[in-house]
């Protein structure tokens, strides 16, 4: 029966998750926190009437309330805060940014 030293087995350890890791996933495969898009990182939407007034608030289903959800580091962005948002809410503040010169 032959001995590992602790080293020789973190070693070993590293080298696997290195090997795993790399063969998996590319870079743009790699999931991210992002700010949820549908709560915008609140854990909760609002709920509205027909009218458009609010009634109510329930929890956010998309991210569990946690106001997080792990996103492909392709479908993010980095914020001017240095979070990271989901394309969908740029693309969304781009067409409100086009739109405003024209109200």
């Amino acid at each position: 029966m032959s001995e590992f030293k602790l080293d020789d087995l973190m070693k070993l350890a590293e080298d696997c998750v290195a090997e795993a890791s790399t063969e998996t996933l590319s870079p743009d495969e790699l999931l991210i926190d992002t700010i949820c898009p549908r709560c915008e990182g609140n854990g909760f939407i609002r709920v509205k009437d027909l009218l458009g007034e609010d009634i109510d608030q329930a929890d956010c289903p998309q991210c569990d309330s946690q106001g997080e959800v792990m996103l492909p580091v392709k479908f993010t962005f980095v914020n001017s805060d240095g979070g990271r948002e989901s394309i969908i809410k740029k693309a969304e503040v781009e067409e409100w940014n086009t739109l405003k010169y024209f109200l």
